[in-house]
């Protein structure tokens, strides 16, 4: 009988050791807070003036990656508000990923049509609002479930009505067909999201037995961070993101310079440096080799007074 039983005991530790070595590699052991993960090649920021509650930010997008790649995805949504910290150049630690991490959040996928993401993501940019003067109100705006994304580029419009403005969701530059039911695709996200605990429509999900600060742990141990990306999600409708708006001010002014030279070149009389580059009254226009005088007379370059 004691045989018997100890035989079970040692079924049961063999293949709890199993278990153990069949989850990824980075995230099978516990972290001591020293752990030094990976290394970070510039400052990663997810709160502060970009807060991932309101906008698209590179440590959101990080984690959306690391995310997407813990669960071979195709498309990963992930809750901005999860993100509490930035991660600075340097080495990252364990203690500074539960810092930008103190919710250990389950992950999980569901199988989505173009039409469910779309029905998501109408649902996590809902309380971006605007001030009075239609620009995006930050602050006003931050909401936990804010999406930092990854294997995709979305376009919302914000000037639209809630639960309409998505504009497109894009795979590889090519727009997903809302209207097309046979196409499905797998998302990945936090349990909490996909089962509906932030507002949004529960969806059947399956957990993949990883959380998000371990799937943080193996990305930045595999690969890295090797520099902010952001442009994924863009952002129309309000007046600070216009198409001048989203110029450098530099490219800005330089733009409108040459529209004013183009303009004076191409509608008006040609102006021409024996003149001075005057404009002529308006009807009328100077020859290029004639120099007008304070008199309003001309004198032709070449004749004898």
């Amino acid at each position: 009988m004691q045989s018997k039983k100890r035989k079970t005991r040692i079924r049961r530790i063999a293949a709890a050791a199993l278990a153990l070595l069949l989850l990824p590699g980075p995230i099978a052991r516990a972290h001591a807070p020293d752990d030094v993960l990976g290394t970070a090649a510039t400052r990663y920021t997810g709160v502060g003036d970009r807060d991932s509650r309101a906008t698209e930010t590179s440590l959101g997008n990080a984690a959306a990656d690391a995310a997407r790649e813990a669960a071979g995805a195709d498309f990963a949504v992930i809750p901005g508000g999860l993100i509490c910290n930035n991660i600075i150049a340097g080495d990252v630690t364990w203690n500074e990923l539960t810092l930008v991490l103190p919710e250990d959040a389950e992950l999980a996928t569901a199988r989505v049509s173009a039409a469910g993401l779309r029905q998501l993501l109408e649902q996590c940019v809902a309380a971006v609002v605007t001030d009075d003067s239609q620009t995006i109100d930050y602050e006003a705006s931050k909401s936990d479930i804010y999406p930092q994304i990854s294997g995709f580029t979305l376009r919302y419009d914000v000037s639209r009505p809630v639960g309409d403005r998505v504009v497109y969701i894009k795979r590889d530059d090519e727009e997903l067909d809302f209207d097309d039911e046979t196409a499905r695709y797998t998302l990945v996200s936090t349990e909490g999201l996909l089962g509906g605990e932030y507002g949004t429509d529960a969806l059947e999900a399956a957990p993949i037995g990883v959380t998000l600060r371990e799937a943080m742990a193996g990305f930045i141990g595999r690969d890295g961070l090797t520099g902010e990306e952001t442009g994924r999600v863009k952002v129309a409708g309000s007046s600070d993101n216009t198409l001048l708006g989203g110029f450098p001010i530099e490219l800005a002014a330089l733009t409108i310079i040459f529209l004013i030279l183009a303009f004076r070149i191409f509608y008006h009389p040609k102006p021409s440096f024996a003149n001075g580059f005057k404009m002529p009254p308006k009807g009328e226009g100077f020859d290029d080799m004639t120099q007008p005088d304070d008199t309003g007379e001309g004198e032709t370059k070449g004749e004898s007074k």
